[in-house]
Formats: structure tokens, C-alpha cells, sequence
């Protein structure tokens, strides 16, 4: 009862019935090792550290600013370091503050509504869109993943934070009231678990985390091509894309999008209304359990009626430099990976890129999904 009575929680946001299943922000928390001398999470395995890994695998499912809450004072180029092995540009904070939930009340100004939360040292290689799909059913609650009967990750709703005078709470009591108040919600995922490695074991097992991707035109594939479609209003799903999307997120592939844009260099929709729509687009995806771990555009085109985009650029396909550019950034098996797309420009741009294609129509990426897809180890 004294927990309860020392535990208020913060007024209640209005939250819409489904809201937003993509979530920016994540918290980490750093410890020291048992003997004091080193930060497990910074430890090297294979590449980068392991952090690096983690906020890699966040980062495919739309986070981008990272709060690192240490037991102590980072080495001065952390963040440099960090960012040097991530595909997408990150914000860091960090704060030096025990491992506890008040932490998190220190932070409160900088909080979003919705924030993941990593209190331990652990990696979850799974498909963490089918947390965010359940999440954005019930917003107003906090919820625990668990994979391999550990709990390895939350999804916290910042009205749920502990208030001023809990600085001896601890995560299991802070849990178990929310669990309690009907305010914490927990899902079971399948999924591989990593953890920092011990200062003498192998790092060799972290190169598994470098998945196949399976690359994807837009329209045609994911969208009813009804040409240069820049707007939600005429933007229309193939056939089961949500279920397909969701099993190659499962079977652990990276998933990206490539498309021609040359609607932009005619003047029938802006740059921002394609990143408008693709955010939409993407959100969506993720809250029915898939993922678009990133996308590329080319908005040029050689005779374009807007004289800033009037060019040849190698980005556009049949040209390859959007495929290799992601491939740059997030370093996939390429050996391993395939393009989907309706249009021979999109096969060759493909075989520019030495990977195998595959043509979408009359059959839709569905059923190509459906019919014996390998699976990855991951």
C-alpha cells in the first residue's frame, strides 16, 4: 500500500484509439562491469561496440533519438564512435544517474509521449513491429516484451514514469505496481536475445546479425500504380501487402523501398508531400507487425518540367545508386538479398547492383512471399 500511495501518476494524456505505431526515442541504461573497470555495452563484437548493434536493430523500426543513462562518464568520443556504425543519423543525450526508474523522471522535459526503455544489457533480434502493432491499440498503457522467458525490453507510456520521493523504487517493484494499477500490458515475441559479451568470449556470432534484404519498388508492389501517386487519397495497397510485409520482417529480413519519383520533377506533388505520405505509409506498415527498415527516392528525372530536378542522376533506376546506397549504409548480405519490382527498370537496376530481381505482375509480392520464402538464421 505505501507503494502505491508514493507512486502517483502523472495526468493522464488523451491519446487517440489507434495512434501512431512508430516510436523515435529510446532509453538506454549503461552499466558498469562487476569489477568496475569497463562498460559491458561499449565491448567490441566483431566491428562495433555492442551498443552499436543494438541501436542498429531500434533503428530499424524508426528510432532515431537515443537518451544513454550510464553509471558513470562515457569515454569522450562515444557518440562519435556510435555513429560511425549506424545506417541513420542519431540524436544522442546522455545523463549520469543510477539504474533505477526515478532516472527516468530526471529526464521528464525531454521525454516523448511514448518511448522504448533498455534497463539491461540486451539485444532483441526479433520482429519488434509486432510490439509496436499491439501498443498502438492501447496507447495509454506501458508495455513488457519478453523473448526466451526473459523481459527484455519496455515500451513506456511517460505518464506512467514514478514521481518525486521513489528513489529507492526498483524496476521489478515499479513493474509489478503498473501490473497491479492495470497500467502494464506484456506480449511474448519470438526472437534471439544478445548480450555483451564476456571480456574473453568469441564476437563472431554478432556477424549473424547481418541480415539479406529483400528490396522493393514502390509503386506496383506495395501500391496500385496509378502514376506519380503523391497523396494518401490515391495511394492504395496491393493485395495482402500488410500480411507479406510482416512475415519478411519475421523472417528477419532487412526491408527497403526504392522508387522513382519523377512526380516530383513534373510539379505534381512537392518533396515534402512524398516524405508526408511515406511517413504515413511506413506507419502503417508498422502497425500491422511489419517494417520498413528505410527508403530511398529520386526525385530527378532528365526532362524534368522543374529545372532543379532536370538531370541524369545515378540514382535513378535503372540506374543502381539507391540500392547501393542503402547497402552502404546498412550493410546487408547481399549474397543473400532480392529486388521486387514491376518494371524493367527496376529488374536491371538490380542486376546493376549484383543482386537477383524478380517481376511483380500479374502476381502480387504476396504471393511471391507466400511460396516457400527461404528463412534466414536470425
Amino acid at each position: 500500500m505505501l507503494l502505491v500511495n508514493s507512486l502517483a501518476m502523472t495526468k493522464t494524456a488523451t491519446h487517440s484509439a489507434h495512434s501512431s505505431a512508430t516510436l523515435t526515442q529510446s532509453i538506454i541504461f549503461i552499466d558498469f562491469s562487476e569489477t568496475g573497470q569497463d562498460f559491458p555495452t561499449l565491448r567490441q563484437c566483431g566491428d562495433r561496440p555492442f551498443l552499436a548493434w543494438l541501436m542498429r536493430e531500434q533503428q530499424r523500426f524508426g528510432v532515431r533519438k537515443f537518451i544513454l543513462i550510464a553509471a558513470a562518464t562515457l569515454p569522450e568520443n562515444t557518440f562519435e564512435i556510435l555513429q560511425s556504425h549506424l545506417p541513420c543519423q542519431a540524436d544522442f543525450q546522455c545523463l549520469v544517474a543510477a539504474n533505477t526508474p526515478r532516472a527516468l523522471l530526471t529526464v521528464c522535459e525531454q521525454l516523448q509521449p511514448r518511448f522504448l526503455v533498455s534497463h539491461q544489457a540486451v539485444l532483441f533480434s526479433g520482429n519488434m513491429a509486432r510490439l509496436l502493432s499491439e501498443a498502438s491499440k492501447k496507447p495509454e498503457q506501458t508495455w513488457q516484451l519478453r523473448s526466451e522467458d526473459s523481459n527484455c525490453l519496455l515500451l513506456v507510456n511517460r505518464d506512467a514514469i514514478p514521481q518525486a520521493g521513489t528513489s529507492s523504487l526498483t524496476w521489478q517493484e515499479w513493474k509489478e505496481y503498473l501490473l497491479g494499477a492495470g497500467k502494464l500490458s506484456q506480449i511474448s515475441l519470438p526472437g534471439k536475445l544478445w548480450f555483451p559479451p564476456q571480456q574473453s568470449e568469441s564476437n563472431d556470432s554478432f556477424k549473424q546479425l547481418e541480415r539479406p534484404a529483400v528490396f522493393l519498388d514502390r509503386d506496383g508492389v506495395i501500391n496500385e500504380d496509378h502514376g506519380w501517386v503523391g497523396t494518401r487519397e490515391r495511394f492504395h495497397w496491393t493485395p495482402n501487402l500488410f500480411g507479406a510485409l510482416r512475415r519478411l520482417t519475421d523472417f528477419g529480413y532487412h526491408v527497403f523501398i526504392v522508387t522513382n519519383q519523377s512526380g516530383i520533377a513534373r510539379g505534381f506533388y512537392t518533396e515534402t508531400d512524398l516524405h508526408d505520405l511515406m511517413t504515413w505509409v511506413v506507419d502503417e506498415i508498422r502497425k500491422h507487425g511489419g517494417t520498413i527498415d528505410d527508403w530511398r527516392f529520386c526525385p530527378f528525372h532528365p526532362n524534368a518540367s522543374i529545372e532543379q530536378y532536370r538531370k541524369t542522376s545515378n540514382w535513378r533506376k535503372p540506374a543502381p545508386g539507391m540500392i547501393l546506397d542503402l547497402a552502404s549504409k546498412w550493410k546487408p548480405d547481399l549474397s543473400r538479398s532480392v529486388l521486387y519490382g514491376d518494371q524493367e527498370t527496376d529488374l536491371q537496376a538490380a542486376i546493376n547492383s549484383g543482386i537477383p530481381a524478380v517481376k511483380v505482375g500479374p502476381e502480387t509480392l504476396a504471393s511471391f512471399v507466400d511460396s516457400s520464402f527461404p528463412k534466414p538464421s536470425v
